[in-house]
């Protein structure tokens, strides 16, 4: 399977929210969000793409996905399993106490999931799919998601990298300016330029969010906007080749090659 479009998330990804679900879930393409997540598989088997890396999770495994990384999740039937959004605003301590450091990505020990799973369970009834857990003091999501997130570090330790609000806040900006600016010519450079940052650093930056090429991404940003031009009423006047020039590409056979790859 190829890389699906990355969408910036912006449903439930809110600093204050705790948010606990399970059901049995299909697919879910390409995104990433403010706050971590925490996945889990009670049945079945899932695909997880984190930040470019790929691993195959059965029952009783889990997840971590760091705070601006595009992920997914593949799986050939209905699976059940579990997410766990925690709001920036509950990761305070984490980030004081691990200022350049990242969760594991892969949490494999079956049994000492088990703990981690059982503090989630009582607050999944509490809310729906997409709603914070309001009947939760403001003290008890602080200690519910910093006895889980202690667990996870005595555990499995913690990951060497740049786990820093400042550098999000950057990324979400960034990614931001690409959506509203992606029809215009857009580089590395000129992003640099634009928000004062060398253009090596940057690119490390955004490579860890997203999980693929810059230049990919800003097209498949355009392709998605085609895609939405072309089932608009007001656009039904206009060739495809029109609307992909508007949508920034400048040739048609870029514009059909990133389009195959994206319905493959």
């Amino acid at each position: 399977m190829s890389d699906s479009i990355s969408i910036f998330e912006i449903k439930g990804d809110q600093p204050d929210w705790l948010v606990v679900h399970q059901y049995r879930s299909p697919s879910v393409d390409m995104h990433f969000h403010r706050n971590l997540e925490l996945y889990g598989v009670i049945e079945g088997e899932v695909e997880i793409t984190i930040a470019g890396e790929t691993k195959i999770l059965k029952s009783g495994q889990m997840a971590a996905v760091n705070c601006m990384e595009a992920h997914r999740y593949v799986m050939e039937s209905d699976a059940e399993i579990f997410f766990c959004h925690i709001g920036t605003s509950y990761l305070s301590i984490f980030l004081s106490q691990y200022k350049r450091g990242l969760l594991p990505r892969w949490l494999t020990d079956v049994d000492y999931n088990k703990r981690i799973y059982e503090q989630l369970k009582p607050l999944i009834d509490l809310n729906g799919e997409w709603s914070d857990i309001a009947e939760l003091s403001e003290i008890k999501k602080h200690g519910v998601t910093n006895s889980i997130l202690a667990d996870i570090i005595s555990h499995y330790g913690i990951r060497e990298g740049e786990n820093d609000n400042k550098s999000n806040i950057l990324i979400e900006q960034v990614i931001q300016y690409i959506y509203e600016h992606s029809a215009e010519e857009i580089t590395l450079n000129s992003l640099s330029s634009k928000f004062f940052i060398t253009p090596k650093v940057l690119s490390r930056k955004l490579s860890r969010c997203l999980g693929m090429d810059l230049r990919v991404f800003i097209n498949h940003i355009r392709i998605q906007k085609a895609m939405q031009m072309m089932n608009d009423p007001a656009m039904k006047d206009k060739t495809t080749e029109e609307i992909a020039r508007m949508c920034g590409f400048k040739s048609l056979a870029v514009f059909y090659n990133y389009s195959n790859i994206i319905k493959k």
